[in-house]
């Protein structure tokens, strides 16, 4: 198999964000996101509107015989989130740190992932080769950033998870 060059993954990457913004900003889901993100939980509420708009891109990739990197979905994932955030905030329903909007593209991404698995479009074994790959195929810089911010992921995850609250996440953007 011919290995893409980064300017294709870069050009497919920014088709598939544009794809899935129309489908978060159109005035025909823009509704459906919101009640989507409305509920006690938004690292999970962003979570779940991103697996939606994923698996919605993917449907027509795969309607037109597309096939679709998974270091493009991660990529894009990684734009998609601030958006869905960004929409979340604008409602009024929640304001997410960046501490948390790390914690739900992580989230978000492993959910897409476990869906994609179940549904039998990815093979769990050849995506952790490929994902390891991927990641010593990253510029050094990028390599270190990455593999540095998995323990804060996971710590994020754990005070989350143990009941610290919102109002410990909630924070303005720029330390105010």
């Amino acid at each position: 198999m011919i290995q893409p060059s980064k300017e294709d993954l870069k050009a497919d990457g920014e088709k598939y964000v544009a794809k899935a913004l129309i489908l978060l900003h159109s005035p025909e889901t823009r509704d459906g996101v919101v009640k989507m993100l409305t509920g006690p939980d938004p690292v999970q509420r962003v979570s779940n509107v991103l697996v939606m708009v994923m698996q919605r891109v993917d449907s027509e990739a795969r309607k037109s015989n597309l096939e679709v990197q998974d270091v493009v979905k991660a990529a894009a994932a990684r734009a998609i989130v601030p958006e869905i955030v960004e929409i979340g905030e604008a409602a009024k329903l929640f304001n997410l740190n960046p501490d948390l909007e790390l914690l739900a593209f992580s989230v978000s991404l492993q959910d897409y992932l476990k869906a994609e698995i179940k549904a039998g479009r990815v093979d769990s074994k050849k995506l952790a080769v490929t994902m390891q790959a991927d990641v010593r195929s990253m510029p050094p810089k990028m390599r270190k950033e990455v593999i540095a911010a998995q323990p804060r992921i996971q710590q994020i995850a754990r005070k989350y998870a143990h009941g610290a609250g919102m109002a410990s996440f909630q924070t303005s953007k720029t330390g105010e």
